[in-house]
């Protein structure tokens, strides 16, 4: 059975993964300790409004560096996850179908919300997959 519509929503889920994985990368490498980023979070620092809070520079670009190397294993992991189900489809539909729908619900609540689209993706992949029922050729 032609399976096209899983796999559109599988490629764009694995579209979107990528994105964030490279978008979250470059966040990683540009705050990786440099001159130009740790002026500006000082600059950042100055304002009113955060003066008080009481964190450091180190403490902000060390969170920075830390969320989006987390966020970009995230999304190394399903984007992974997303072309083994591509795979799984042909025969194991059952089987890619939860797997994507897993995927989907977990890749948007570990992504802290910034790939809740790349997530609806196989989210929907995966249920059309389960529901979505053989045709058998009439005799």
């Amino acid at each position: 059975m032609s399976r096209v519509a899983e796999l559109i929503f599988i490629i764009a889920g694995i579209v979107l993964n990528g994105l964030l994985l490279a978008g979250a990368f470059i966040l990683y490498i540009s705050t990786n300790n440099t001159e130009e980023t740790r002026s500006l979070v000082e600059q950042l620092l100055q304002d009113e409004s955060l003066a008080g809070a009481g964190l450091s520079a180190d403490q902000i670009i060390n969170g920075m560096s830390g969320g989006s190397l987390y966020i970009t294993v995230v999304a190394l992991i399903c984007t992974v996850i997303g072309i083994v189900s591509i795979f799984l489809l042909k025969n194991k539909t059952k089987a890619a179908g939860i797997l994507l729908i897993i995927t989907g619900i977990v890749r948007s609540l570990a992504s802290l919300f910034f790939g809740v689209f790349g997530g609806a993706a196989y989210l929907i992949a995966g249920i059309i997959a389960l529901v979505r029922k053989n045709r058998t050729a009439a005799v």
